[in-house]
């Protein structure tokens, strides 16, 4: 994304992102736990610009799962990638 693009770079800010293993464990977290965790349901105003879900992994860290990932290994990560893919 070179600098004519900044429009998009507000949309980035606002992109959920997940380890893949980090994203498996946290589904099989709650059977473990012997738990369900119930998902809540967002309903967004009328406002203007861009609307996105509000997405929250509150109740899953209550419960007491650990992330492993952070954003910048699951970047560092991706970035390695792409490069070994020959996309970058």
């Amino acid at each position: 994304m070179g600098a004519r693009n900044k429009d998009y770079y507000s949309l980035l800010i606002n992109v959920a992102t997940v380890h893949i293993d980090d994203l498996a464990r946290a589904m099989v977290f709650p059977r473990e736990k012997g738990d369900f965790i119930v998902p809540q349901t967002h309903f967004v105003a009328e406002t203007e610009g861009a609307k996105l879900p509000g997405l929250s992994s509150k109740k899953l860290l209550d419960f007491g799962f650990k992330f492993n990932y952070g954003a910048e290994g699951m970047y560092d990560v991706a970035i390695k990638c792409c490069r070994e893919k020959g996309f970058l």
